[in-house]
């Protein structure tokens, strides 16, 4: 009998973690016809943004980026998209690539808290319209942009905006 017992977690074991959902491919690798979507909202002491980014990939790899205006939904208990503002696109190099790695490398460490601005990052990678895998991350660390070859999604935004 506990032989039986044991069989079975395990099979449990290894069927929970079969169902865990795939790590994004990052941006370097993301295959040509796939697509990043990236959700960020930041808030803090004197700040509340939501965003979402779009990378594409292929021979000329881009990011769009939205402005997220947000309700509340009594109905859902939470805040919803009300609205969106486009606010452009870049082109990326391929040291922007890299970089951008970089920062989903740095968020994968679970960087410790303590900051009162906290960043929570949703990605996505979309695959012949399907999700196929995902990753969310929560930055308290306020130290991203300290970080020397990363590149923020706030950089990103300040590039848009000087475009």
């Amino acid at each position: 009998m506990p032989r039986l017992a044991l069989a079975l977690l395990l099979l449990v074991a290894f069927t929970a973690r079969a169902e865990e959902p795939a790590r994004v491919a990052g941006f370097a690798a993301l295959p040509g016809a796939d697509t990043l979507r990236v959700r960020y909202d930041t808030t803090g002491c004197f700040h509340s943004a939501s965003y979402e980014f779009t990378f594409t990939a292929g021979a000329a790899p881009r990011v769009m980026a939205a402005r997220l205006n947000l309700e509340w939904s009594e109905a859902e208990r939470k805040f919803v998209e009300a609205s969106r503002v486009t606010l452009g696109d870049l082109a990326l190099a391929a040291e922007d690539l890299r970089q951008l790695d970089a920062l989903i490398a740095f968020y994968r460490t679970k960087p410790n808290g303590g900051c009162t601005s906290i960043d929570k990052l949703h990605f996505e990678q979309v695959s012949g319209g399907k999700v196929v895998a995902k990753e969310a991350f929560t930055d308290a660390s306020c130290s991203v942009h300290e970080r020397k070859g990363v590149l923020s999604l706030s950089t990103l935004l300040d590039r848009m905006q000087k475009k």
